[in-house]
């Protein structure tokens, strides 16, 4: 009887996985969500790195920031995830949704798992910016998020006082400078000065003395 008891329960435990099992593959679709993980965005000297994993691929865009009506260049890199080995057989397309949607084909370069592409000039706001691998008749899609379009940024205060310190440094320099001249040019114009007046009295005495010696 206590045989019994357990075949069913294990029964029921192998039936409840395999029903969890079915509902968690339609809920899916069949679909490869390898790419779920948050995309990682790095900027740095104005060129800015996006990594996402689209199925057993990962996907890194770099491109200088998007800035209004201006076309911009981009890279891109394909590797496979767990191996780090180059997608040179994937395609790869980027996809840009916002105002309008657009699908940009990348280029591959020579170097294997590369590849190019120029990103259209865009209006100003916001865009979501995504790439789609296709490997032998399968496609995975890889998204960055959302990207803001945006004028350049002002100068900032600090790059600001930097160029005031600068300056101010530079006119001190210049007043030290000046300041030293005027001494050398006073010292100079009383050195000269003393020996004139010296010359001048040596002169006087001469004279006296020459007077003298034809008085007596």
């Amino acid at each position: 009887m206590k045989n019994k008891s357990h075949r069913w329960l294990v029964w029921l435990a192998g039936a409840l996985v395999a029903v969890g099992g079915a509902s968690a593959a339609r809920a899916h679709g069949g679909e490869n969500h390898g790419d779920e993980k948050p995309a990682a965005t790095q900027t740095h000297a104005n060129v800015t790195v996006r990594v996402a994993r689209a199925g057993d691929y990962e996907i890194t865009l770099k491109h200088a920031a998007l800035e209004p009506d201006k076309a911009t260049a981009a890279r891109v890199f394909v590797t496979r995830f767990a191996t780090n080995e180059p997608g040179t057989e994937a395609q790869v397309v980027l996809l840009i949704s916002g105002a309008n949607s657009l699908e940009i084909k990348a280029t591959a370069t020579v170097t294997p798992g590369a590849f190019e592409a120029k990103l259209p000039p865009l209006p100003a706001g916001e865009i979501t910016l995504s790439a789609k691998i296709s490997v032998a008749g399968t496609s995975s899609t890889a998204s960055f998020g959302r990207v803001t379009v945006a004028p350049p940024a002002a100068v900032p205060p600090e790059n600001a006082t930097l160029w005031a310190r600068t300056a101010l440094l530079a006119a001190g320099a210049l007043a030290v400078l000046g300041m030293l001249g005027a001494a050398l040019f006073l010292s100079r114009r009383v050195y000269y000065r003393r020996q004139f007046m010296t010359d001048e009295g040596r002169g006087m005495r001469d004279e006296t003395d020459a007077e003298g010696h034809s008085l007596a």
